[in-house]
């Protein structure tokens, strides 16, 4: 997945983007029949000025973990405004999150990994 990402480009369509990205599950281990789904997860909103903006979070690594939670997962965002790939990685998230009308406590909302509670099956976000 990592290099899928790498693949898409900034001022790509969201389509054109979604078609290099798939929406093949991503294995989970210790959990072969619970594959992470792909996006993991999606956060919209409207920016001040009625912007669309959309982050999706992909899985691009994944490890087997003693305690809670027993996977430790490695995310990159997609960022799409209006549609439009704007952001690739969260360096660029973070640059552009004031500026799409983002507070720092929703950005930290989205980039915190679960504690004990489970991230969805690939057969549950179906």
């Amino acid at each position: 997945m990592r290099a899928r990402v790498a693949r898409v480009a900034l001022g790509q369509t969201a389509a054109r983007a979604h078609a290099i990205l798939g929406r093949d599950p991503v294995e989970r281990p210790g959990h072969p029949g619970e594959p992470f789904p792909t996006p993991l997860r999606t956060l919209a909103q409207k920016t001040p000025a009625g912007a669309s903006l959309q982050i999706e979070l992909y899985v691009v690594a994944a490890r087997a973990a003693e305690g809670c939670p027993d996977v430790h997962v490695e995310n990159v965002p997609v960022a799409f405004l209006d549609g439009i790939v704007v952001a690739r990685s969260w360096e660029a998230v973070e640059a552009g999150w004031r500026g799409w009308g983002g507070t720092l406590e929703s950005l930290r909302h989205v980039r915190d990994t679960w504690r004990c509670d489970a991230p969805p099956a690939a057969s549950a976000a179906r």
